[in-house]
């Protein structure tokens, strides 16, 4: 089994999230939760979970859920409307416990922390 490369995570994309405000979060936990989001994502593309999470992202400030991942890549592979995989994607995974609510915006599979 390979070895998972670190993310890089840029402190100004964090700075810019409400996360700032929590002192004990940090990119290791950032890019843990990335992981688990992508883990999630991952069997619904026949894809690996290191494919997923580099294109992962951190949503802004101003929408509701934390992370965002985009499906305009899938929809040249799979042939499909990328809103068309993200509402599919979406009805195939459950919520877990680190993840409250996993909604479809468009073209968009998004993720909300609990």
């Amino acid at each position: 089994m390979q070895a998972r490369k670190p993310l890089q995570i840029s402190s100004e994309l964090v700075k810019c999230h409400s996360w700032n405000f929590i002192p004990y979060v940090n990119d290791w936990m950032i890019q843990k939760l990335m992981y688990e989001f992508a883990s999630l994502i991952a069997p619904n593309l026949w894809a690996s979970v290191d494919e997923i999470v580099s294109d992962v992202v951190i949503a802004p400030d101003n929408v509701k859920w934390d992370f965002a991942f985009p499906c305009f890549k899938r929809a040249k592979t799979l042939w499909k409307n990328p809103a068309q995989i993200s509402s599919e994607i979406v009805s195939k995974i459950q919520p877990s416990n680190v993840f409250s609510e996993i909604i479809s915006v468009w073209p968009y599979v998004n993720a909300v922390l609990n």
